[in-house]
């Protein structure tokens, strides 16, 4: 039997704006897998979404709002193919830019909001 997937988005557009963005990926840890979806907003993200972070990441060249999601394991040690076929999913239905995808599972623990990104090795569509 299939086990439900869940996931947390926030997809903040400039008027008007329909043109790909980047993406934060994270995913909560291991004793956090399951069907709570209180895990989606614990730590990451979308926790600091909750505590008043606009979803703004400041760059040299000005201040972007990549979409940001959060992935809820159904279960411990999900295997790289599953995670795999879950990010072509995420990627067909969200306008994400190609080649600017971040994710981290540390991105989990409690990162300061002004800095909520940890560069690691981008996912390829």
């Amino acid at each position: 039997m299939a086990k439900a997937l869940h996931l947390a988005v926030r997809v903040t557009r400039q008027q008007n704006d329909n043109s790909p963005l980047p993406a934060i990926v994270s995913m909560p840890g291991s004793g956090e897998t399951g069907t709570n979806t209180d895990n989606l907003v614990k730590f990451g993200p979308h926790h600091w979404l909750l505590k008043g972070w606009d979803g703004s990441v400041k760059l040299g060249n000005g201040t972007h709002y990549p979409i940001l999601i959060t992935l809820e394991q159904p279960a411990q040690n999900m295997r790289p193919w599953h995670l795999k076929a879950l990010m072509q999913i995420v990627l067909k239905i969200f306008p994400i830019k190609a080649g600017s995808v971040q994710g981290d599972t540390s991105l989990a623990t409690a990162t300061a909001p002004a800095n909520p990104v940890k560069p690691s090795p981008r996912l390829r569509r």
